[in-house]
């Protein structure tokens, strides 16, 4: 029978990141051996998928529609199974999903924004005019600034800030998430605070 690594893993603060992140290598690699089990498992821990598309859907002001974020959530899932192999475990399961979800959710935006200035650029050239955007979505630039500071902290952090704040999570429920204590959350996420709020006064001098 086999047994599926990282199923007993402590989650208190006693335990070191190191300590998880090989469990959770532990489980990938038995994963990709085909140990039942094993797959089970990290099709649980992949479920953070769906909500991570959404919290990066409302952070960037809701460019993609509720079936185009569904998609992307869908191929960002299939993508984590194709790429489980280059998992090495220097970071959590779900930071390491939250790159892939970023990236996947990044493209899916500038393929949005292409097709639109296709379409805009057809019907200018049949009309003889700049037709205007009647589209609701919001100046993608409005948060600049803010999206700069998240995108330059540690992508543990960033993970919290938009659990907390977009998804509106209490520290035991993003814990459960992260398969982080909530004490631990809450030192990460303060910790994090901290460092956006001098990232933002850097850049306003």
């Amino acid at each position: 029978m086999h047994a599926v690594p990282g199923d007993s893993a402590p989650l208190d603060t006693e335990s070191t990141a190191s300590d998880l992140h090989a469990a959770d290598l532990e489980v990938a690699r038995a994963a990709l051996g085909g140990v039942p089990a094993a797959r089970a498992r990290l099709a649980g821990r992949l479920d953070c998928v769906r909500p991570f598309a959404h919290t990066l859907n409302r952070r960037h002001g809701r460019p993609l529609g509720e079936h185009a974020c569904a998609d992307l959530a869908q191929d960002a899932a299939a993508t984590a199974w194709r790429r489980l192999e280059s998992y090495a475990g220097h970071s959590k399961l779900e930071t390491w999903v939250y790159r892939i979800v970023t990236y996947e959710f990044m493209n899916a935006v500038r393929k949005k924004q292409r097709r639109k200035e296709r379409t805009e650029a057809d019907l200018s050239d049949t009309n003889g005019l700049v037709m205007e955007s009647q589209t609701n979505d919001p100046d993608p630039d409005r948060f600049e600034a803010v999206h700069a500071g998240l995108a330059r902290l540690e992508p543990e952090a960033q993970t919290v800030i938009d659990l907390k704040h977009y998804e509106e999570l209490t520290f035991e429920a993003i814990g459960e998430r992260m398969q982080l204590s909530p004490s631990a959350v809450k030192r990460l996420y303060y910790k994090a605070l901290k460092a956006l709020k001098a990232s933002l006064e850097g850049d306003t001098g």
